[in-house]
């Protein structure tokens, strides 16, 4: 479930922590509006930060706590069907609460096991690849046992294949792995080794599954992403069939106050302006339904409140990444030079909501824009005709960003009613191979080979609770740990819960609190 303060997933206990801050009437989940009821508790204190993943609900809260629209049921039955998938989107977009839901589907499937399988543990996130493998197929064969007991535990991938194929033939069932958190963007040796076992584990009496990040590009030389799986993009954009009435109902359900709003087509405007990301919605509304007199919103509030969110938000974001990348962390300083001079610098002026970028552009730039796309700067729309020549990729631009480059000049009733129109009729400015603007967009030279990544020697207090890590720990926790003897975050993701409740003033639930905060920084 998506807390509407802390902006993540979170559990029951995590919301109504929360409740003093939140309307009383309604929940968005996972990227899925649904009404909920639930007791108000008024008591706030630190642990407002605690999130848990939306695998950490138990099936009756699950099912209690999340609404799928009629393209979710669609993208489900994908989940459940025969063909490799691979479910594409970007942080807290839903995919989690896809798999767990095509999971629960299953058991109502006589012909179909389901087996969710998350992956995100620190152990195999720094293990070799081949132990990682191994660790896989450990994992894979301890969640099969725990259905099945008499289940033999493998650790080797044909033979676990195997059995897992004589399973499927015994109870005449097909088997689907639901393999969540299954890569990250800047591990990609451990992706290579996924996406093989992945392919080779696909058959028949196997269907795997697995989500993705638009940031995703090392499959592997034996995975060909064009016919070894079916990507499905579950991100949101204005094409979506259920775009308006998502965000419509979105804002009935969960901030009412807003429905008051008298501009036209409020909550498309606002849907369009964050590229249909749910997130970042959750997040604009949360600090609209704060506002004072919100039924007369007026554009100049509305503009002051989209700047802050470009700092606040965006480029928080872009800054929370970067010690996660490894070898692409030096990146994130180009991509802050592409957004700045020049995919947001021309469009400024006429506040163009789209830029066309030539194929040879897009290449030589790839990473800078799967970057600038998980963090919600730009939205991939389609490949189409440019004017001078040649094919480019459309991306969609945020508003907030674009305020942001108009200090100004500001949200005109004009700009408005441009971002609202039913029609969309914006233009796009395009970018080609040896415009000027690209002179200071120079690319470093990258290791050949993943590297450490600097999150883990970082200082434990680079997690003190803040902007970029709105989910941190307070002062009061750093300095006991601290005391403890823990230096970097390496050595706190290194400790066990005993360990950590061993200490004095840490009980078991700040023991958790501190894992999952450590868990939170290290993924992207």
């Amino acid at each position: 479930m998506q807390c509407g303060w802390c902006l993540r997933t979170g559990s029951p206990d995590c919301t109504i922590t929360h409740i003093a801050s939140l309307p009383k009437t309604g929940m968005l989940t996972n990227g899925q509006t649904g009404k909920i009821n639930m007791q108000v508790s008024t008591e706030l204190n630190d642990d407002s930060g605690l999130i848990l993943a939306a695998e950490d609900y138990s099936e009756e809260s699950f099912l209690n706590y999340h609404y799928f629209s009629g393209h979710d049921n669609l993208t489900t039955l994908k989940l459940m069907a025969n063909d490799p998938i691979l479910l594409q989107g970007e942080r807290g977009s839903g995919k989690s609460a896809l798999l767990i839901r095509a999971e629960y589907k299953c058991r109502n499937t006589s012909s179909i096991l389901g087996f969710y399988l998350n992956l995100k543990n620190l152990h195999w996130f720094r293990s070799k690849p081949a132990k990682y493998k191994q660790c896989l197929c450990e994992m894979i064969s301890q969640t099969v046992k725990h259905k099945f007991p008499d289940f033999p535990i493998s650790v080797f991938t044909e033979e676990l294949q195997e059995t897992l194929v004589t399973l499927a033939r015994r109870e005449n069932r097909r088997l689907v792995l639901l393999f969540d958190d299954a890569v990250h963007i800047g591990r990609e040796a451990n992706s290579k080794e996924f996406f093989e076992l992945f392919k080779t584990f696909s058959n028949n009496y196997i269907s795997c599954k697995a989500t993705i990040y638009p940031g995703v590009t090392e499959f592997g030389k034996g995975f060909d992403i064009n016919n070894d799986a079916d990507v499905l993009n579950i991100n949101r954009d204005e094409h979506s069939p259920d775009f308006d009435s998502f965000f419509n109902k979105f804002i009935e359900n969960r901030y009412p106050n807003l429905a008051t709003v008298t501009l036209p087509n409020f909550p498309r405007f606002l849907g369009l302006a964050v590229l249909g990301n749910v997130r970042a919605f959750i997040k604009i509304c949360h600090l609209l339904s704060l506002q004072e007199d919100v039924a007369n919103l007026s554009l100049r509030n509305l503009d002051n409140l989209f700047k802050e969110f470009a700092t606040d938000y965006y480029h928080s974001r872009l800054a929370e990444m970067a010690p996660k990348l490894g070898k692409y962390e030096p990146l994130v300083e180009v991509c802050r030079e592409l957004v700045g001079n020049v995919l947001f610098a021309e469009a400024n002026n006429q506040i163009l909501g789209f830029v066309k970028v030539h194929r040879e552009v897009v290449r030589h730039y790839l990473k800078l824009f799967e970057l600038l796309e998980y963090v919600g700067f730009i939205a991939r729309r389609n490949n189409s005709a440019m004017k001078f020549g040649g094919r480019g990729t459309k991306f969609a631009l945020n508003l907030p960003v674009l305020l942001e480059r108009l200090p100004n000049q500001g949200l005109t009733e004009e700009i408005y009613q441009e971002w609202s129109s039913l029609e969309k009729t914006y233009q796009a400015q395009e970018l080609y191979s040896g415009d000027s603007k690209l002179a200071s967009v120079n690319l470093p030279a990258l290791p050949k080979k993943d590297r450490e990544l600097s999150i883990w020697s970082k200082p434990i207090s680079f997690l003190e609770k803040s902007k970029i890590y709105p989910y941190g720990l307070t002062k009061n926790q750093i300095t006991i740990l601290e005391q403890a003897g823990f230096e970097t975050i390496s050595q706190l993701a290194e400790a066990t819960a005993v360990e950590l409740q061993g200490i004095e003033d840490i009980g078991e639930k700040w023991a958790k609190r501190i894992k999952n905060v450590v868990l939170q920084a290290i993924w992207i």
